[in-house]
């Protein structure tokens, strides 16, 4: 059999064994989906409770005005499921956004952890940003915790200065998310009045 060329000295039987060979590589380097990362089952997992939300009408102290009208939060957090069989991942890392509604203030003052203005928090966690970011009328608190909670870990006295004219009874949403051991996430959100 004749062997039929290109132009440039190449032959068609070359180029068909070429990309015979080049096949089989080209299907080994193309990428393979990553696995979907799974969620844990539900009611396992991280877990907000103990949430709570108070409005105040004179907070003060440590640098506040007195008579400063103010919400008050604290939430704790545990890894439902840990003691069950199978037993659920310890988480590697947590996210907690506690949203306040502070009515119509652009710089409110807060604080974390203290009465007064600052941030005092416990090993572990991160004001993430460093302070709360302020849009559409609330106060966004994002703290991020490095390891697993465990049994309970949490923030007591996350508060924020409200405009006088904001309303007098309201929600506060808390919505957590972990990462666990494997790649498996989990989530839960809870929400406290207050009036």
């Amino acid at each position: 059999m004749a062997e039929h060329t290109t132009g440039v000295g190449v032959s068609r039987r070359r180029i068909i064994q070429g990309a015979a060979w080049a096949t089989p590589a080209v299907l080994i380097a193309t990428a393979l989906p990553v696995a979907a990362v799974s969620a844990v089952p539900p009611g396992r997992g991280i877990t907000v409770y103990q949430a709570t939300a108070a409005r105040e009408t004179a907070h003060g102290g440590g640098g506040v005005p007195a008579n400063t009208p103010a919400l008050t939060t604290s939430f704790r957090l545990h890894n439902a499921g840990k003691y069950d069989a199978p037993p659920t991942p310890a988480a590697t890392s947590v996210s907690v956004a506690v949203i306040v509604p502070i009515g119509s203030i652009a710089a409110p003052l807060w604080g974390v952890g203290t009465s007064g203005i600052g941030v005092s928090l416990p090993a572990g966690w991160v004001l993430v940003g460093g302070a709360p970011t302020i849009s559409g009328g609330n106060a966004t608190f994002t703290f991020g915790y490095t390891g697993d909670p465990g049994d309970d870990v949490g923030l007591d006295n996350i508060w924020v200065q409200r405009s006088a004219t904001a309303a007098t009874s309201g929600s506060v949403l808390f919505n957590s998310s972990a990462t666990h051991v494997g790649g498996a996430t989990s989530s839960d959100s809870a929400i406290r009045t207050f009036t």
